[in-house]
């Protein structure tokens, strides 16, 4: 069975809208997710570092609700996403 932590770099590696990887993750941690533990998941799970994933959080309130439209943080999301896909290489 896989960890959850391959779980999660599958997941991103294979370009989950950004919305969906955030249900995930607060499935995960029983329905509460803070800004930070957001932050250090992504990193430690997915090795995305925490300067680039941070800016996504002006899309939402402190308890990870967002608050700007799913096209808008999805389109962020993809944007991150081809960056790091470059760094990795």
């Amino acid at each position: 069975m896989p960890s959850e932590e391959s779980g999660l770099r599958a997941m991103v590696v294979a370009g989950t809208p950004f919305l969906d990887l955030l249900e995930h993750l607060k499935r995960r941690a029983g329905g509460k997710l803070s800004p930070g533990g957001f932050l250090r998941i992504l990193q430690e799970e997915a090795g995305i570092s925490f300067t680039k994933t941070r800016d996504i959080l002006e899309h939402f309130n402190p308890g990870m609700d967002p608050i700007a439209s799913p096209e808008v943080i999805n389109e962020r999301w993809r944007v991150l996403l081809a960056g790091w896909e470059l760094d990795r290489q």
